[in-house]
Order: C-alpha cells, then sequence, then structure tokens
C-alpha cells in the first residue's frame, strides 16, 4: 500500500476494528452452530480440538482484517483488536451454540442456558487466546508498516512561491537595498557607492595630472608662485625718464 498516504484518524481505525468484529462474529456463530449441532454426522471432526482451533484462528483474522484497508497509528487499535478478538470468540461461540440447539431440538434446556451464559475458564477458553493473539498481532503488524510506531515524519512546506517581505523590510530593487540582478541588468551596488564603480575607488576619480581637491591651481607659465608683481615700466613711472 502506498506510504504515501496520509495516516488514518483514530476513530476511522477505531471504526474498522468495530466492523472487523462483527463480521468475525458473525463467522464464529456460523462455525460454531456447525460445530454444536446435535447430530451425528461428523460428530468426531466437528468436536474436534483442531476445528475449534481453526475457529479461533479465522475469529481473530476477520476481526484484525479491517485494519488492513487503513493506516493505523498509536497503540489503541492493536490493543482494541486484541480485546475484540476475545469478545468475538465468547459472543459468537454462545450465539452459535443457542443457534444449533434451536435449530436441531427446537428448544434449549435450562441446564444448557445456564452453561452457556456461565463464564468458566477451561481449556476451551485457553484456546481462544489463539484468536487474540492472531487479531492483536495482525493490527500492531499494520501500524508498523504503517509508520505509526516509529517517529512522526515531518513533510516539507509545499513551494507557493516568493513570499512577501515583513512589515518595514525593504523589498529587492527598492530604495535602500541592493537590486537584484536578472538578465540584462548588472547587480545593483551597495549604499553609499555609486553605480558602476569598484569598492574602495571612489566615484568621480580626477584625471590623471590633475591638482588634489581643496589645493590652489598652478601659477602661470613663467612666473613663479606667489611672485610681488612687477614694477611699473610705463613712462612716466617710478623706473622711468623724468615725468614731464
Amino acid at each position: 500500500m502506498s506510504q504515501s498516504r496520509p495516516p488514518t484518524p483514530m476513530g476511522g481505525a477505531i471504526a474498522m476494528v468495530l466492523v472487523g468484529g462483527a463480521v468475525a462474529t458473525g463467522v464464529v456463530t456460523v462455525l460454531t452452530t456447525f460445530r454444536a449441532y446435535p447430530s451425528p454426522e461428523l460428530l468426531s471432526f466437528r468436536a474436534s480440538t483442531g476445528f475449534f482451533l481453526l475457529i479461533c484462528a479465522l475469529g481473530g483474522l476477520v476481526t484484525a482484517l479491517g485494519l488492513m484497508l487503513c493506516r493505523p497509528r498509536g497503540p489503541v487499535p492493536p490493543i482494541l483488536a486484541a480485546v475484540s478478538g476475545f469478545i468475538v470468540m465468547e459472543v459468537g461461540g454462545r450465539i452459535g451454540t443457542v443457534l444449533a440447539w434451536l435449530i436441531g431440538q427446537e428448544t434449549v434446556p435450562d441446564a444448557l442456558w445456564k452453561a452457556i451464559f456461565k463464564f468458566q475458564f477451561n481449556k476451551y477458553v485457553a484456546y481462544e487466546l489463539l484468536a487474540v493473539l492472531i487479531a492483536g498481532g495482525l493490527a500492531a503488524l499494520r501500524v508498523a508498516l504503517s509508520g505509526g510506531f516509529g517517529p512522526a515524519q515531518q513533510r516539507p512546506p509545499a513551494w507557493t512561491g516568493p513570499q512577501p517581505a515583513g512589515y518595514g523590510q525593504p523589498q529587492p530593487g527598492q530604495p535602500g537595498q541592493p537590486g537584484m540582478p536578472y538578465p540584462g541588468r548588472p547587480p545593483m551596488p551597495p549604499p553609499g557607492q555609486p553605480y558602476g564603480a569598484p569598492a574602495g575607488q571612489p566615484a568621480f576619480a580626477p584625471p590623471p595630472g590633475s591638482p588634489p581637491p581643496g589645493s590652489q591651481p598652478p601659477p602661470p607659465t613663467g612666473q613663479p608662485y606667489n611672485a610681488p608683481p612687477p614694477p611699473d615700466v610705463t613712462p612716466g613711472g617710478s623706473l622711468g625718464g623724468p615725468q614731464g
């Protein structure tokens, strides 16, 4: 049976045990009626211990048959199946004995009524434990095959696509978070670094040979830096000839 099926709920497993017990009670009733029928035909076979053990085996097998159709879990279904196997033998055996006498003799003696419905432990009650072992053992085996006695296996969650970000978290590609790359677009740089500039290098590097930011421009060619202005050499100046 496929292991991908979900486990059967406890109520469903108990219902299957009860259905199996009801069917098993009918089977045991029919076989017990044939065994207790007051007739000399096949009496040695019908009254033999082997035939009674066959009835017990069939009662336990049919009781646990309902659990074979589901996936029970836990120790409750095997325990309930074992108890049901014993009840099936007790109830089915008594009903079958009464039916056998009603069919064969059309009446049941009072002494027989008391003997039928009075519980006493004897070898036949010990034989009925075979039905208990078969019903409980098959139910426990079915639970073990279903993984009911081992640790519960958690199924991985189904994939439902990308989940939205939580409250206060920026979405990918929004301001304050680097965008995610996709075909035709390189990944966005981290905050504080301009687009396209490698890490550790300024965004707008000055051209080679240019002065660093904040320095004074160099003097014109042919004039020293911070030199005084040249003397007035115009006519009539301080270095010129006598001013008329």
